[in-house]
């Protein structure tokens, strides 16, 4: 860029990238103004956010890209550099080649990612690019934020069962994902939106215009036409919302300021649209601690042809919790590569770790992978809802 002596612009070349909600997908684009700068393929690697497991590792994607297409094959090398975080206590050391075939504009990394049920806090590592053939670097280093879940945290965590009208599946939403506003809503209750591209809203109110204190609160209608004496709730978003709703909640913790304002606040709670019988499950955390459950890529046996997924329960619960677990194809298929699994795992009081075996039926040096999901959790939300075995 070169500016005139009145400060207006004389020249600009520009080439931007820019992802909506941290996905795949990209725009990417070229801005010339009296520019002798041609618009040629130039390689990044975008931030990124990475969730902390309880227990073993998990892999976290890292999305490496082109500016623009290419017409020929192109390659970068990357490799991994502590920021606060430190490799091998909180993710491990990584390095290697990444091609970009004709054509294609991103490719995704892996680094696996830690687990503990220390409170360390949210640290940031760095993947640095360097030696491409054929594109000059951009953006040679990232910064990848670690998000610990045994600190307090503000996050939304839903699980909707097939049928319900709000969320038909888990979502999970971190200040990384969107911006979050806590605030006292006019019955004495708390309210929060959520504007992760999606504008999401969730209210919470005793009966009577009560403050809002911890505590169950049973038989709760739709905020705010509750009638007399019954709590408020409702939980909508994405364009969809319940006319009525019935349902429940629990209130962990809410603290305010002096003024009032929501300094900190702990729920979980569950809606059924219209009285229908499927749930809308979820937990809200407005800078409290987040119980959770998470499952750990697997370990493999060569030995015994033996994927193990690990999953886990932080802190203990003193009732049981219970989530469902089934295998996912990726590039390793069931009946062929593995044995589907599908199976509930429950955790009685007090306990904190279950495994899952997964016959493997192929031997492939690594090149094949598949997933363990997890779904429809009880007692508590989940974290971490996908592993990967790699074979």
């Amino acid at each position: 860029m070169t500016l005139a002596t009145n400060g207006s612009i004389q020249s600009l070349a520009i080439d931007f990238e820019q992802r909506c909600e941290g996905a795949v997908p990209a725009l990417y684009g070229s801005v010339r103004i009296n520019s002798t700068i041609s618009a040629v393929p130039r390689i990044s690697v975008a931030n990124a956010t990475a969730l902390k497991g309880n227990f073993k590792t998990h892999a976290s994607p890292v999305i490496l890209s082109l500016s623009i297409p290419s017409n020929q094959t192109i390659r970068v090398q990357y490799s991994t550099s502590n920021g606060t975080a430190i490799q091998g206590t909180d993710y491990l050391a990584t390095s290697g080649s990444a091609q970009f075939p004709a054509g294609t504009t991103a490719q995704v990394v892996a680094i696996p990612i830690v687990g503990d049920r220390l409170a360390r806090g949210s640290k940031t590592f760095h993947v640095v690019l360097s030696n491409s053939s054929g594109v000059p670097i951009a953006f040679a280093q990232d910064n990848v934020k670690i998000l610990d879940p045994n600190i307090p945290l503000t996050v939304l965590s839903m699980y909707g069962q097939p049928g319900d009208y709000i969320s038909p599946g888990f979502f999970l939403a971190t200040i990384v994902d969107g911006l979050f506003t806590p605030s006292r809503n006019y019955d004495n209750g708390v309210s929060a939106a959520l504007n992760n591209g999606d504008a999401w809203e969730l209210d919470f109110a005793a009966a009577n215009n009560a403050t809002l204190t911890p505590g169950t609160y049973f038989n709760a209608q739709r905020f705010p036409f509750q009638v007399s004496g019954t709590p408020g709730l409702s939980v909508y978003g994405a364009g969809r919302g319940c006319n009525t709703l019935t349902g429940q909640f629990v209130v962990n913790k809410a603290n305010y300021s002096s003024t009032g304002a929501v300094e900190q606040f702990s729920a979980d709670f569950q809606q059924h649209c219209e009285a229908g019988v499927p749930a809308l499950f979820g937990s809200l955390r407005i800078n409290s601690n987040f119980g959770q459950m998470s499952v750990a890529d697997a370990v493999i046996d060569s030995t015994s042809s033996t994927a193990t997924f690990t999953v886990t329960l932080n802190p203990a619960s003193t009732t049981s919790v219970s989530v469902d677990f089934a295998t996912a194809d990726d590039t390793a298929v069931a009946g062929i590569d593995y044995a589907a699994t599908a199976q509930a795992i429950t955790f009685s009081p007090g306990q904190v770790q279950q495994t899952v075996n997964v016959p493997l039926f192929t031997s492939n040096g690594g090149t094949k992978q598949f997933f363990g999901q997890l779904s429809s959790p009880t007692g508590a939300p989940i974290w971490i809802d996908r592993g990967t075995a790699s074979f």
